[in-house]
């Protein structure tokens, strides 16, 4: 059986959105109400970042990759979509 290493870098906007998300809820739970504030602030900066991150993977994919064992893959399509869901939220 070969296994090989996955490759983190392409999933880093997921992972950034992941840990984020992670902070954002113990802020909103530890944070007083006058504050609450700063939970919409920080959900908005964490779509703007993750927005930011994808965006250098918009490009030209000869043929699409597969990291993860083929579970995530990386071509055109799937970084536009997360462009527009990121973009999408961020408005919503």
């Amino acid at each position: 059986m070969n296994i090989s290493m996955p490759d983190f870098s392409l999933a880093l906007p997921e992972i950034f959105l992941l840990c984020m998300a992670c902070l954002i809820l113990l802020a909103e739970v530890m944070v007083k109400a006058r504050f609450k504030g700063i939970v919409y602030v920080l959900t908005q900066l964490t779509l703007v970042g993750a927005f930011f991150l994808t965006l250098p993977q918009f490009k030209e994919y000869a043929a699409p990759i597969f990291t993860f064992s083929g579970n995530y893959v990386v071509d055109k399509l799937a970084v536009l979509s997360k462009l527009f869901i990121f973009m999408f939220a961020f408005f919503a």
